[in-house]
């Protein structure tokens, strides 16, 4: 299978992505999250970053309710999009919310599972 130039883009958005994923990981577990906050406890902590993940899932709430409105005040995707081919409109609102969902589901378990592991393990060595 040939590569295209869209798809050699888009691999580079991925590799970059990584990448900085990576250094920005392994950094928070070199310098801790105690460097940032040396007084914060461990459980608030772990309350920020459920907060954290609470405002990141109002993004998943912004857009279902956007390509529902979409729906709702566009007769020929009022069906939904099982039952439509859809409007341009209607697909550009359902690849976002498909991208936000993907997104919003992968959050709590990068920064709060975590976090709650570390905690755990603190509170059985106690």
């Amino acid at each position: 299978m040939a590569v295209t130039v869209k798809q050699r883009g888009v691999l580079k958005g991925i590799v970059a992505g990584a990448a900085i994923t990576f250094v920005v990981m392994v950094g928070a577990i070199l310098v801790g999250p105690t460097a940032l906050s040396p007084e914060a406890s461990a459980g608030e902590r772990l309350a920020f970053a459920i907060r954290a993940d609470a405002f990141i899932a109002l993004w998943l709430g912004i857009s279902i309710g956007l390509l529902a409105r979409h729906r709702f005040f566009t007769p020929e995707d009022i069906d939904g999009g099982g039952l439509s081919r859809g409007s341009e409109t209607a697909n550009v609102l359902q690849s976002t919310l498909q991208n936000t969902l993907e997104q919003t589901s992968s959050a709590p378990g990068i920064s709060v599972v975590p976090r709650a592991v570390g905690l755990s393990a603190k509170l059985t060595n106690c």
